[in-house]
């Protein structure tokens, strides 16, 4: 299934991922960390509303502008500046 196709009630993990340019395991460590709930299922997708994609991306930026994510954000830097 393409991450272009929506579901009626929502966007899968995969889809909120590629909206914000986020891998998956950030998606889960946001809504793990914020307790969000999805909007719907269908089977074993849970499904985000839009809002709750902005939600997400904000919930992201936090984290990412918090003092402890300094050290990994330096490493990341000095990851790609090596080119891998």
């Amino acid at each position: 299934m393409s991450t272009e196709q929506s579901y009626s009630a929502g966007f899968s993990i995969g889809q909120v991922a590629a909206q914000l340019g986020q891998p998956v395991h950030r998606i889960n460590y946001a809504l793990d960390k914020s307790r969000l709930q999805p909007a719907g299922r269908v089977g074993i997708l849970r499904l985000f509303t839009r809002e709750q994609v902005e939600q997400i991306g904000r919930i992201i930026t936090e984290v990412d502008r918090s003092p402890q994510s300094a050290p990994h954000r330096q490493a990341r830097a000095a990851a790609r500046a090596a080119g891998r």
